[in-house]
């Protein structure tokens, strides 16, 4: 959204206040604090969310921020799920591979090795299974649950590879600023 939106989005938050909370009036605040989290989208985007939250809610309770990205289509977790197979997908390639050439020797003497280069996926086989080698030796019928515990590794090891985020929201960012200068006064 473009901040010649506010107009259109703060009636949008005040329909879904009178809809959800009459009665009560919301904040500017919380109107800040939801145009900075869902800047990302367009005007016309959070209408047909809107819409289709005002269609579907059961409870009247205010949207949360997540409920509005959901009625979007937008869900992260998707995303990531498909990246997560992927890269299981890679690995297997890999151990397919490593299985080829298992047994041979280099030219030096030394055994031939397959060497996983995305970083992310090197890291999250060390941290599942110790090593390719484990993974490769895995017992096959547990492979459902052997995914399973790769998905919930890969998503630890991407957090801690992810660059710190910053703030987005003005009001988030101005609590915190009030917080460090009472802090300072200390």
């Amino acid at each position: 959204m473009k901040n010649s939106d506010k107009i259109k989005f703060g009636k949008m938050m005040a329909l879904l206040q009178d809809i959800y909370v009459p009665g009560k009036p919301i904040s500017s605040t919380k109107v800040q604090l939801y145009f900075d989290m869902l800047s990302e989208i367009s005007i016309e985007e959070l209408a047909v969310a809107i819409e289709q939250i005002i269609r579907t809610k059961k409870y009247a309770t205010f949207p949360l921020i997540p409920e509005i990205l959901e009625a979007i289509g937008i869900d992260k977790k998707e995303d990531d799920e498909a990246e997560i197979l992927e890269s299981w997908g890679r690995l297997m390639q890999d151990v397919d591979a490593q299985a080829l050439y298992e047994g041979l020797t280099k030219a030096d003497g030394t055994d031939t090795e397959v060497i996983i280069e995305n970083e992310i996926l090197k890291e999250t086989v060390d941290v599942a299974f110790g090593s390719l080698w484990n993974y490769r030796n895995r017992n096959k019928e547990t492979d459902a649950a052997h995914r399973r515990h790769f998905i919930d590794c890969y998503r630890g090891v991407k957090k801690r590879h992810s660059p710190r985020k910053e703030l987005k929201s003005s009001v988030l960012t101005g609590i915190i600023e009030d917080r460090k200068q009472l802090s300072e006064r200390k």
